[in-house]
């Protein structure tokens, strides 16, 4: 004698797939606000090198999903390519420079990893900080958000209504 209950079969598969349809959403969401954010973010850089090179990455965590958003640094740091038969620095580098400056003109409030090497410790001059980047991103957390909120909403429903249908 066994009792059966209708819908059951249905009611275990979406408990199952439950965690990667809702982690789907969460990445969909969150890669919808990593856009909106590069999208405010470009039109504030000082120039197009530093406007091209503003991207978005999603990265999925074992307990967190986020994204960043900015002119991403390489994975592996060092020359970028070359121009004229001269090696040139990733977009990363250069927009951290001109941001906290070089040589002489170091942003004395920013913590360098690395003191000036002694063979050009004495030099004038190098680029100056123009303290572009802390003005730039600010107001872009509750643009992100806000685009999150908006698509993780309608994301939500969207499944919904593909739920009730099946």
């Amino acid at each position: 004698m066994g009792v059966e209950i209708e819908g059951t079969d249905q009611a275990l598969t979406f408990l199952r797939n439950f965690p990667i349809k809702a982690n789907k959403v969460v990445f969909d969401s969150m890669r919808e606000a990593a856009k909106e954010g590069a999208k405010f973010l470009r039109p504030k850089m000082p120039n197009k090198t530093f406007r091209k090179a503003v991207k978005y990455k999603i990265k999925e965590g074992n307990e967190y999903t986020f994204a960043n958003v900015g002119i991403l640094r390489p994975k592996k740091e060092g020359d970028y390519g070359t121009r004229n038969g001269k090696k040139i620095p990733s977009p990363w580098l250069r927009a951290y420079w001109k941001n906290f400056g070089t040589l002489a003109n170091r942003d004395p409030s920013h913590k360098f990893a690395y003191a000036r090497k002694p063979k050009s410790a004495n030099r004038n001059g190098g680029i100056k900080p123009a303290h572009f980047f802390e003005p730039a991103i600010e107001g872009i957390d509750q643009i992100m958000m806000k685009r999150f909120e908006e698509v993780f909403v309608k994301k939500v429903k969207e499944r919904q209504l593909a739920d009730e249908k099946q």
